[in-house]
């Protein structure tokens, strides 16, 4: 009976163990997999910087934007694709347009087609969930263009990550 007891108790280590080490093996093969994920990952990949073809901004300005339109707010303005085209369009009564963008090279060639609306136009460079909790949670816009970038929220930084969390409560 005592070695039937022995036997069963280093039956049941020996288990504990295998699978501590199909957990170990799962968390290497993770790894890995993130790994090889962010050696293929360009600047671009990680931020969402992929811009809207301008087919499909004329069709979401003609769509969204109207005669009554007074201000537009473009929360990841990129280099200002949907700007373009509100002011290649027929809404000359806007009044305010703000865009906001992360990357400062792409904020600067916003800057340049938000200045033909003249001064109630903004470029920001920063975040857009750390601008909207300090800045513009209260603030109401008649439209709200743009096409946001897909990035896992994995990619945030841990500010990133908790001023989104605040913005959408």
């Amino acid at each position: 009976q005592g070695i039937l007891d022995e036997i069963k108790t280093k039956r049941k280590t020996l288990e504990n163990t295998i699978n501590e080490l199909y957990d170990i093996q799962s968390l290497i093969k993770y790894a890995d997999w993130i790994m090889k994920l962010q050696k293929t990952m360009t600047d671009q990949k990680l931020r969402g910087g992929y811009y809207t073809p301008k087919i499909i901004r004329d069709f979401l300005v003609n769509w969204a934007v109207d005669s009554t339109t007074k201000s537009i707010l473009e929360p990841s303005c990129g280099d200002g694709g949907f700007f373009e085209t509100v002011f290649d369009g027929e809404y000359k009564k806007i009044k305010e347009v703000v865009g906001i963008e992360l990357n400062p090279e792409e904020a600067k060639k916003a800057e340049k087609i938000v200045s033909k609306f003249g001064k109630n136009s903004t470029i920001v460079n920063d975040d857009f969930f750390k601008y909207y909790v300090t800045t513009l949670e209260k603030k109401k816009f008649d439209v709200i263009l743009g096409n946001p970038p897909f990035i896992r929220y994995q990619y945030f930084d841990e500010e990133q990550q908790n001023a989104a969390q605040q913005a959408m409560l």
